[in-house]
């Protein structure tokens, strides 16, 4: 039996009950009752080590470790940010399975994003209906991730968005008005960011928001095109904040109700599908 995004789905659903800690390689298993047997360990709530050979017959990887493959019991490791990831692959695994044979898919890249952080990023655009489609987005800034004692001045971040939009005419042209919820994490240093944060701190903490856009899609030809959007909601936001950017030593926990700006982009859109 395949390992499917539905199995994946399954897993995720259980332990998200169970207040677990999963940490997830990909792999295959190759029996329906070695799944069901893992999903009962899982459910017993106890730190478990499991023998890759009886679990993955011979689709077991060449790799030995006395760490346990996963579960740790969320009374020994709360991490709400893991919590949060959990949740998020859960919501874009189902997304992807309900759209599998979409009729059209768009490929793009967020121009203004991308140029003005440095980060790149990528994003996917699924036709649902005559006047809907389902847009996935997606940004990574590791650049000076670790810092320095000299330079420790960063914008590392990763960020998520799942997006609903409605068109007026139809999908892929002309106007459309949306609804998105948003996730990531971040480590920023040096840089002033309006309503957020100054630049003579250090902040390192996650978020997770909604909110409301407009957008416009010019189309060029047959693949290519151009999108501008622009988006406008809350996020809270939960961080710790270090006293100058080369400090180790923690000032405080500290919360962030935001509203404003949640998008803004110039997309360079090539159609796949």
């Amino acid at each position: 039996m395949s390992f499917s995004e539905t199995d994946f789905a399954k897993i995720l659903i259980f332990c998200h009950k169970k207040n677990l800690i999963v940490q997830f390689y990909k792999l295959k298993f190759s029996r329906l009752n070695n799944f069901i047997h893992l999903l009962q360990q899982i459910l017993s709530k106890t730190p478990i080590f499991v023998d890759f050979t009886d679990i993955l017959g011979n689709n077991s990887p060449q790799k030995t470790s006395s760490k346990p493959y996963f579960c740790t019991p969320k009374k020994t490791v709360i991490m709400k940010r893991q919590q949060m990831i959990l949740t998020i692959c859960l919501m874009v695994f189902m997304i992807l399975s309900t759209v599998t044979h979409a009729q059209k898919i768009g490929l793009k890249t967020n121009v203004l994003y991308g140029v003005g952080t440095l980060t790149p990023n990528l994003s996917m655009e699924m036709f649902l209906g005559n006047q809907s489609t389902l847009n996935i987005s997606g940004g990574y800034n590791p650049w000076n991730l670790k810092g320095t004692h000299e330079n420790n001045k960063k914008l590392a971040h990763w960020l998520g968005c799942v997006e609903y939009r409605r068109w007026i005419c139809e999908s892929f042209n002309g106007h459309f008005f949306g609804a998105h919820v948003l996730g990531g994490q971040y480590n920023i240093g040096g840089h002033d960011i309006p309503l957020l944060f100054d630049k003579e701190f250090r902040q390192e903490g996650w978020t997770a928001g909604a909110g409301i856009n407009y957008g416009y899609h010019w189309m060029w030809s047959k693949r290519w095109s151009l999108e501008f959007n622009i988006g406008f909601g809350y996020a809270y936001l939960e961080y710790g904040q270090y006293g100058c950017l080369q400090c180790a030593e923690k000032e405080g926990r500290y919360t962030k109700n935001y509203f404003g700006p949640t998008q803004m982009g110039l997309n360079l859109v090539f159609m796949i599908k």
